[in-house]
């Protein structure tokens, strides 16, 4: 056991190197409470926040690499793809990037899937017994969508259905995302995957421009729910 599981992380490494190998900026790794992904224009380098490594989460070399594939994505697709719309309705900002930032995460699949396919296929079963055990009906929208891009994930790779009872939303969600091949991941599989997501909650309309210059116009059609999700720490590694 121990040696299959010093192999899956000296795999995962390997899988790091080769990324960093690709990037021609400077990736920066800062230590705080959630991993996430971002990028500094005036100094021209990927910042990657994560917590403290620890000896005893099998995971964290993975979660890095899933943040290393978002600074991939950042040099070798379009610029769009990257940048999350800033023509949005006055604070929304939050709201309309969690649409966006579950179809890029599910993009990201696509890469941590070539790389490393088997620990991949571990994590996704690991998660999915996680969220089976903890999740419950007060979810909020970023709640669903996770869950949803979960369920796809199981689909996908472990050919499993997973459904919560009573949340069409969900399954609608995991559907949206199973519509497109997270291996090709472009500006238009990246704005036919959102407009599909704003459709299932009806908060949002995205107007339909694939051209790298220009930036998407998000249009809110309905106001937004005010009550909050009471199962954020289960999904906090996901933001």
């Amino acid at each position: 056991m121990a040696e299959r599981y010093a192999e899956k992380m000296n795999h995962i490494e390997k899988s790091i190197k080769l990324v960093k190998s690709k990037l021609k900026c400077e990736v920066k790794h800062n230590i705080c409470d959630e991993t996430s992904f971002s990028y500094d224009f005036d100094q021209g380098i990927h910042i990657i926040s994560t917590p403290t490594k620890s000896n005893t989460d099998e995971f964290w070399n993975l979660l890095f690499l899933h943040e290393l594939i978002h600074a991939l994505h950042k040099e070798i697709l379009p610029i769009k793809f990257s940048e999350n719309p800033t023509n949005v309705p006055i604070g929304t900002n939050r709201e309309v990037a969690n649409y966006f930032n579950t179809v890029k995460d599910w993009f990201v699949l696509g890469n941590l899937l070539e790389y490393c396919h088997e620990e991949t296929k571990f994590y996704i079963e690991k998660e999915v017994e996680e969220f089976l055990r903890k999740v419950t009906i007060n979810m909020d929208v970023k709640d669903r969508l996770i869950v949803g891009m979960l369920s796809a994930e199981a689909k996908l790779i472990l050919d499993k259905n997973y459904f919560i009872n009573n949340e069409q939303e969900v399954l609608s969600v995991r559907n949206e995302l199973l519509k497109i091949d997270p291996k090709l991941p472009s500006v238009e599989n990246l704005t036919t995957s959102v407009n599909g997501l704003f459709d299932i909650f009806g908060y949002f309309k995205l107007s339909i421009s694939t051209k790298e210059q220009d930036d998407w116009e998000v249009n809110q059609i309905n106001e937004l729910p005010k009550k909050e999700s009471n199962i954020k720490n289960l999904f906090k590694k996901f933001s």
